[in-house]
């Protein structure tokens, strides 16, 4: 092999190397590039009231940084809708139709309409909020991330973003506010569902008058009695 040829082949190895370092230049800047947004987007996240705080769901990142991305956005939309659907079980409107002085005053002695509204109020109440209650476990907070098919690392990093202390802190005191108010919530429909029962079981033995139930049974009057005070226990 000639001198000429052999500084060919030495300089097309160094164009090759060049060009193979420049690609995983761009590869890499590009990896730094994506993971600097996908923890941006967390922080972002991570500020917010999830519970009523609305997040921009676009995916900015790419590869497998976008599947993390995917896969954290996704949980935190279906925590969203998991929590309206609660809300909305326990709207001011559905509330204020339990509970409203003009239920005493129909002719449906039996209450059977609004004790059908007390259940399926709490059926819809309970189901959305024990999902959520639920989705705040570990196994199906990384569940989303499973689903996405990626490589330990990015399992991993999924992991460290979603168990970050300021995220984690706030999920464990969402999760108790649910629980407390799940149970204040069924506490005060089951009170509900109480008299509405009472009275439905004695229809002779009470009416309404001037905004005020009247009993002509004191046995009746004890029992409703004892409602309220169990009531008034809850304040």
């Amino acid at each position: 092999m000639n001198k000429k040829t052999r500084n060919l082949i030495i300089i097309g190895a160094v164009v090759v190397v060049v060009a193979i370092l420049v690609v995983a230049g761009i590869f890499l800047g590009k990896d730094i590039l994506d993971k600097g947004k996908l923890v941006k987007e967390v922080e972002t996240i991570a500020k917010l009231d999830i519970t009523k705080d609305k997040f921009d769901t676009e995916i900015k990142t790419s590869g497998n940084y976008g599947k993390v991305e995917s896969a954290i956005k996704e949980y935190f939309n279906e925590y969203a809708d998991n929590l309206q659907t609660s809300m909305n079980a326990i709207s001011e409107e559905k509330l204020q139709g339990i509970m409203s002085d003009s239920n005493f005053q129909g002719e449906d002695k039996k209450f059977e309409k609004v004790l059908q509204d007390i259940k399926e109020t709490r059926e819809a109440f309970n189901g959305g909020m024990d999902k959520l209650i639920a989705q705040m476990e570990e196994t199906n907070i990384m569940a989303k991330i499973e689903e996405k098919g990626v490589s330990k690392k990015y399992q991993d990093l999924y992991r460290e973003l979603m168990f970050d202390k300021n995220i984690m802190d706030q999920v464990k005191e969402q999760q108790e506010q649910l629980k407390k108010s799940k149970d204040d919530l069924n506490k005060i429909l089951d009170l509900n569902e109480k008299v509405y029962q009472l009275l439905a079981a004695n229809s002779g033995k009470w009416s309404f008058q001037n905004g005020k139930l009247r009993f002509s049974d004191e046995g009746v009057y004890n029992q409703y009695n004892d409602i309220m005070k169990e009531a008034d226990s809850l304040n």
